[in-house]
């Protein structure tokens, strides 16, 4: 339903949409893939609806949060606008034929209550809780207060096309109707309203008509929507508009033509109060479009360009953007940007983790053991990625190890050394930890035998002797020349 997703939905009637509101936030992070350009569509940021009549505000129960960022209204709140409905329909049948304004007015509001209506029971036939017969008839229900709200609200639009309020019954209309699975009728509503340069309505209608080309994959369409739907800067529509441009853009592969409108966006929030939700999204977008084929050393310039307060959350979303894409490189210098910006964050040891992933990935060690070293400083800083750090280093410390003496390779034992040195100062009660100093111990064996010189059979010496194994320690300084 995607009129559900806009703010103009059945408050017209009582007042405008209000651009102070706090916006409904995402669901969630986009799930990575690495060959895709995007993998889905993030869910819109939207204000929400302006309010209840006073009337029913006193009474309706708390709404609760769907997952897709909907609000769920409890079924009180359904049951209190039927009866409204029921005492609207009463007052309409006593007061035929006591003027059209009264008429108009009683017409106008029962048409709106039935479009509300029918939203809220679509929405309540969506709650999981709900025994299947129990959502049929929410439905069921819904078809009827989608049909009633049609005939209602058609009669004002097409016989009192003067009504004070029939531009607001326009847009009502038009939106029960693509509820109702009529995107076509709802496409021609939207565009009388387009054909009114002075409807208040106008940037909202190319929004939504834009949305329903979307929808119908009438892409070229779509687009010149949008782009006529960001030219409103003084409404909320305008970043909304270049939100949806943008991702239309980078779904095509235009990065750059994507990284445009997602600024547009950010820069089109700064004269509306409550957009801050759009604002972060547009931030992220851009990131994630910069990841595509920027440069990692011109990001933070390039972000704090876009938007200063969201620059550290975009080299965040460059960075996992970037991981996706294979571009390993420019994940380890945007990890090191990343870390520079925020060097105290508790994030930092999963920053610094992506780093070593990516250096692993691209096989080059000691950009590699630069990584682990700095994932295991944050680490102890910060606790916040324990089990994480430990597996990373232990696991690579091992692999290392094998490789190392498989290739009687000084260089690679010098290395993994050096991890299980990170393993063992870093976690002193790990339960594998006898095993682990045995482990260096044997390593540093290898190591000072690859290339025999009194201070690595001295090092070695101290390995075994911390692993409990003083025999061994004692040849190792043997060899070592050492009393």
């Amino acid at each position: 339903m995607l009129a559900a997703m806009r703010c103009v939905a059945f408050v017209v009637a009582l007042a405008a949409c209000a651009s102070s509101a706090a916006p409904v936030g995402p669901s969630g992070p986009t799930p990575p893939n690495a060959t895709a350009v995007r993998v889905e569509r993030p869910p819109y940021l939207v204000p929400p609806y302006a309010g209840d009549p006073p009337a029913r505000a006193a009474t309706a129960p708390p709404a609760r949060l769907l997952p897709d960022g909907r609000y769920l209204p409890g079924a009180g709140a359904v049951e209190a606008t039927a009866d409204e409905i029921a005492g609207l329909e009463d007052m309409l049948a006593r007061t035929a034929g006591h003027g059209v304004g009264l008429y108009l007015d009683s017409s106008f509001r029962l048409g709106w209550a039935y479009a509300e209506l029918q939203r809220w029971l679509l929405l309540r036939a969506t709650d999981a809780t709900l025994a299947p017969a129990e959502a049929d008839g929410y439905r069921r229900r819904a078809e009827q207060a989608q049909r009633r709200a049609i005939e209602v609200l058609t009669k004002i639009t097409q016989q009192f096309p003067s009504y004070a309020k029939a531009d607001d019954a326009v847009m009502m209309l038009a939106q029960v109707l693509t509820d109702a699975g009529q995107p076509d009728r709802a496409l021609d509503l939207y565009a009388r309203i387009m054909r009114d340069p002075h409807s208040r309505w106008i940037a909202e209608a190319h929004l939504l008509a834009a949305e329903l080309e979307l929808a119908a994959g009438v892409l070229p369409a779509a687009e010149q929507l949008y782009g006529e739907a960001s030219r409103f800067p003084q409404s909320w529509v305008s970043a909304y508009a270049y939100y949806d441009l943008a991702w239309m853009r980078l779904e095509r592969g235009d990065a750059a033509g994507a990284q445009a409108a997602f600024a547009h966006a950010v820069h089109a929030t700064t004269s509306q109060l409550g957009l801050d939700e759009i604002r972060a999204a547009a931030a992220n977008g851009y990131a994630r479009a910069y990841a595509v084929d920027g440069a990692a050393a011109g990001a933070p310039a390039a972000f704090a360009a876009v938007s200063a307060a969201d620059a550290p959350a975009m080299l965040e979303a460059a960075m996992v953007r970037a991981a996706e894409l294979g571009r390993q490189r420019e994940v380890i210098d945007l990890a090191g940007a990343l870390a520079a910006a925020r060097p105290d964050d508790v994030a930092a040891c999963r920053w610094h983790a992506e780093a070593a992933y990516a250096a692993l990935a691209l096989d080059d060690r000691p950009a590699a053991a630069t990584a682990l070293a700095a994932t295991a400083s944050a680490n102890r800083a910060s606790g916040a990625c324990a089990d994480a750090t430990r597996a990373l280093l232990g696991h690579t410390a091992r692999a290392w190890h094998r490789d190392a003496v498989a290739r009687g390779d000084a260089a690679a034992a010098d290395l993994a050394l050096g991890l299980y040195d990170l393993y063992l100062d870093g976690f002193a009660a790990a339960p594998d930890r006898a095993e682990t100093l045995v482990a260096a111990a044997e390593l540093a064996w290898h190591r000072a035998a690859l290339a025999p010189t009194p201070a690595l059979w001295t090092a070695a010496a101290a390995r075994f002797e911390a692993a409990a194994m003083p025999d061994v320690a004692a040849h190792a300084r043997a060899r070592a020349g050492a009393p």
